[in-house]
């Protein structure tokens, strides 16, 4: 494709108008899971959030340290088997194969229309960063979304798990963490394969094209998301579910197209995506068995414990509210 020409775009994009809370805030309320006179409290956490938010922990912390336990989440850990010294000497390849083939620069890749837009996000969000303009479409669009996500007011990490994390400590609460679900794909040849993938044209114009008019307006439902969370607004929280998973779409494009069998040449990519698809489902649903038995046993032999969750997590509707019903448990959740 012929180097994009500079097209006419508008002199900036649109300021975004959502206005995050600041101060301090109390946060969601509670899902209350029991049986008999024994409860486990649940505390949906949720990022990111906005960064100059305090939340207003008392009521929790108090909680904790009412409690005998706190149960904090797993994790699922997928990825290839092939070996730490190996991993480090691969690393030169896996660069050139998340860059764009020959090198060439993303206005070389993409059409006018969708590098202008670009450089309008670009200059905004990632300023004089040429160092992108080689990489692949899908690693620049993840690249973008990240900054822009930092300049709105939000700031992802760990806040609320580590103020119950504190909370426990300072009241000597045992805690206790599921443990993590890992899964190794066995993998051939890998340098013959990140070399044949840095060869190929992957279709993910269109995708970035895509990445690119929603950025702002999933900006904006993430800062809602963040204000609903800290003001304790589970119904806003509830309609506005599904925007943070969005930002892998192209990743999840590349993936549906290489198991396709569209891209030619890439068997050995296509069978490391299948199985880790199958493996992720797998261990996400031996994570949730794992969180259900720790929560049972707590359940038991506690009158009172506390457990962090993310909140999609409780808010789906599949997910481990319903789970705990089934089992006997009751639920009530936060209004």
């Amino acid at each position: 494709m012929a180097h994009a020409q500079p097209a006419t775009v508008p002199a900036d994009v649109p300021t975004l108008d959502t206005v995050l809370v600041y101060g301090e805030q109390p946060g969601p309320g509670l899902w209350k899971v029991s049986k008999g006179d024994h409860v486990l409290w649940i505390l949906g956490s949720y990022e990111p959030l906005p960064r100059n938010m305090k939340w207003r922990s008392k009521d929790v912390e108090a909680l904790i340290a009412d409690s005998r336990e706190v149960l904090f989440p797993g994790s699922v850990d997928i990825r290839p088997a092939i070996g730490i010294l190996r991993g480090v000497t691969l690393l030169p390849a896996a660069y050139r194969a998340a860059r764009n083939p020959n090198d060439a620069k993303l206005g070389e890749v993409l059409p006018a229309d969708t590098y202008a837009r670009w450089e309008v996000l670009k200059k905004k969000y990632l300023g004089n960063d040429d160092g992108v303009e080689r990489w692949r479409p899908a690693i620049a669009a993840g690249m973008l979304r990240d900054k822009a996500i930092e300049k709105s007011g939000l700031r992802s990490g760990s806040r609320i798990t580590t103020v119950v994390r504190n909370a426990a400590t300072r009241n000597a609460v045992r805690t206790r963490t599921v443990p993590t679900v890992s899964r190794r794909i066995p993998v051939e040849n890998v340098r013959g394969m990140l070399n044949s993938a840095r060869k190929v044209q992957l279709p993910d114009a269109q995708c970035f094209a895509s990445s690119l008019e929603r950025l702002e307006p999933d900006i904006e439902t993430l800062q809602a998301r963040a204000n609903a969370w800290s003001v304790g607004d589970i119904a806003a929280m509830r309609q506005l579910a599904g925007v943070s998973a969005r930002a892998d779409d192209c990743v999840v494009l590349l993936a549906q197209l290489l198991t396709s069998g569209e891209i030619p040449d890439l068997a050995a990519v296509e069978k490391i995506v299948a199985d880790a698809r199958t493996q992720e489902q797998l261990a996400n649903e031996e994570l949730a068995k794992n969180w259900l038995e720790a929560a049972e046993r707590a359940l038991g032999r506690n009158r009172t414990t506390f457990a962090v969750l993310p909140i999609d997590t409780l808010l789906d509707d599949k997910g481990y509210v319903p789970r705990l019903r089934a089992l006997g448990y009751t639920v009530e959740e936060p209004k």
